[in-house]
């Protein structure tokens, strides 16, 4: 959900903030980075204390503005079947 939610703010940024159009754009890269981490403390027996560290990520995505280019169509050949070479019993 975190990811869309980015996806999604990037496009409408690069909408408006330079004009490009939604339809050309490509994720060209995407990282998920080690961020911030919250250190807390958990109570214990005999007085002693665990800790806790709550961990977060950084996303970084970058967009790119690809203009259509017209796809080279790929010739397909068709498979050529192996024959099944007859099995010979051996008496």
């Amino acid at each position: 959900m975190p990811m869309l939610t980015l996806l999604r703010s990037a496009i409408a940024n690069a909408e408006n903030n330079f004009g490009l159009n939604r339809k050309t754009l490509f994720v060209k890269t995407a990282e998920v980075g080690e961020g911030a981490k919250l250190k807390r403390w958990k109570p214990k027996a005999f007085g002693r204390a665990g800790a806790i560290i709550k961990r977060s990520s950084k996303i970084f995505l970058v967009l790119e503005n690809r203009e259509e280019e017209p796809r080279k169509e790929k010739k397909i050949r068709p498979v050529a079947k192996k024959e099944k070479s007859p099995v010979k019993s051996q008496d």
